[in-house]
């Protein structure tokens, strides 16, 4: 789990910082009713209403990934062993968006494969880049879509700080990381870019 420093907050859009983040979620999870206007996350109407919002331009949400962070993740997708005569590694963008880094996946010569649950920003994306594969797909789900070991790797940015906010986010969590251990291949590797702290998300791990 990777801290971006700061960047947009996934909870109301606006600039923030983790300590930030940390408050808003720590919210979400009280067992009282929400506060009005809080956003559900974990609603898939909530996120096609404010994709059909948007324009053209790419969402980064936290941050656009800089260099630091990139040269982290591409230390970790150079484990992989290498791919079959004539095939590409199949890498997962799970909670993809309408961000830019499926796109810089691909350019890296990697097969990507763009996973949302909201099917507007899905649609969207067939439109802008009919040659990428995009599925719209629940990430707790992921086995009603994807057969056992689809993937060499998964990266999710973002994703944990959304599921940061949900009432039942230790369950959905844990659903989460089983789906994706099942999605992934017995060499695969998960890989979050988010806020929160790993310790925070799984009870143990670090930041970088």
């Amino acid at each position: 789990s990777s801290h971006f420093g700061s960047g947009l907050c996934p909870l109301n859009g606006r600039p923030c910082r983790f300590g930030t983040l940390a408050k808003h979620a720590q919210l979400a999870m009280e067992p009282t009713p929400s506060p009005k206007g809080l956003r559900r996350y974990d609603s898939s109407d909530f996120w096609d209403s404010w994709y059909a919002r948007q324009e053209e331009t790419p969402v980064e949400w936290s941050a656009q990934l800089n260099s630091t962070v990139m040269d982290s993740v591409k230390k970790v997708l150079a484990k992989l062993p290498a791919a079959e005569d004539g095939k590409k590694l199949v890498v997962c963008e799970l909670g993809c968006g309408n961000s830019s880094f499926t796109l810089t996946l691909r350019d890296m010569g990697f097969e990507v494969i763009g996973v949302d649950f909201s099917r507007e920003v899905i649609t969207a994306n067939k439109l802008r880049h009919p040659t990428i594969r995009w599925e719209c797909a629940d990430a707790l789900k992921l086995d009603e879509v994807f057969r056992p070991e689809s993937f060499d790797c998964i990266i999710g940015k973002t994703l944990l700080d959304c599921f940061m906010t949900r009432r039942d986010a230790p369950a959905a969590i844990r659903t989460l990381l089983e789906q994706c251990r099942a999605a992934l291949k017995s060499h695969g590797m998960l890989i979050f870019l988010d806020k929160c702290s790993a310790y925070h998300a799984i009870g143990r791990g670090r930041s970088e």
